[in-house]
């Protein structure tokens, strides 16, 4: 963002897709991983039931619709998108299960916009239901399209997810700003 880069340097762009637009405008190959999306330690629902994770919601759908590289950019801007990827941070993850539950189906959801390049079309969902019995016979344990199962529901107090203490349009918005601030991101030199 500084401007100070080398001119091979690949740029991952979790702060939003402006700061992904700009590095392909300045040349950069790019890496589109903003937090909405493709954060998937983001919770699947606004509600209570969810186990403990960050912001509100990030679904499926919002995962599925998401286009790495905009119809809107130019065809040079679009070209340096060389792919995309989804984010699990573990620290509100207590154990294997719970990871399963955070990234399937939403990895399911990313690792077709990747494979395509566009968000997903309407037979996804067809494709998905089909993934979700591979997963089934995996014995991954994945959060159901319908919700979480009783034994995968938020538990008391750590644990429970509270929606609505950290909205991801607010995060949106804080990283955009700060993206777009003079010196707000300085390359180790």
């Amino acid at each position: 963002m500084s401007g100070r880069l080398r001119p091979d340097t690949v740029v991952m762009a979790w702060r939003g897709m402006e700061v992904a637009r700009r590095a392909a405008a300045a040349g950069h190959e790019t890496i589109a991983a903003p937090v909405f999306p493709m954060y998937l330690d983001y919770a699947e629902a606004s509600s209570a039931e969810e186990p403990a994770g960050l912001g509100d919601a990030t679904t499926v759908a919002d995962v599925a619709a998401f286009a790495p590289a905009p119809a809107e950019w130019t065809a040079e801007e679009r070209a340096r998108v060389i792919g995309t990827q989804f984010l699990l941070w573990s620290e509100w993850i207590p154990d294997g299960r719970t990871l399963d539950y955070r990234a399937w189906p939403r990895g399911c959801a990313a690792a077709e916009v990747a494979w395509t390049g566009h968000p997903a079309d309407q037979g996804f969902t067809g494709r998905l239901g089909a993934h979700l019995k591979r997963l089934d016979a995996l014995g991954v344990e994945y959060r159901p399209l319908t919700g979480p199962r009783p034994w995968q529901r938020g538990g008391t107090g750590w644990r429970r997810h509270r929606p609505g203490r950290v909205r991801v349009t607010e995060v949106m918005r804080h990283l955009a700003e700060s993206a777009a601030a003079p010196g707000s991101a300085r390359p180790n030199l």
